[in-house]
């Protein structure tokens, strides 16, 4: 993964590193989400709408850590394929993976 990442409408430009995605960042976004799961379920939004709201929640939660002026309008001018890799980097960023030992093989 790269260590630092630029996009003309963060941080003016500049390059920055992406904040690490956490389970507790999840878990906000997760809280964010409630209101559009009661929608989904009760077919006032369709899933493609609810995953757009989800994801583009998810990319406004890091970016603006480092620039609160990002917004929804600058997700929706991207490229596609920009705007897939760019939820790809922040939801892998801070992913070390996991390893095991033989002994955690064992269940010891």
């Amino acid at each position: 993964m790269l260590d630092e990442f630029s996009l003309d409408f963060v941080n003016k430009g500049k390059p920055f590193k992406m904040p690490k995605w956490t389970v507790a960042k999840h878990e906000e976004l997760l809280e964010k989400m409630i209101e559009y799961d009661k929608k989904l379920e009760s077919g006032e939004i369709k899933q493609k709408d609810y995953d757009k709201i989800y994801r583009a929640t998810m990319m406004l939660l890091s970016l603006k850590e480092i620039d609160d002026t990002v917004t929804m309008e600058h997700l929706d001018s991207m490229h596609p394929d920009d705007f897939i890799e760019l939820w790809t980097a922040i939801y892998l960023s801070g992913k070390k993976g996991i390893r095991a030992n033989s002994d955690f093989q064992k269940g010891e």
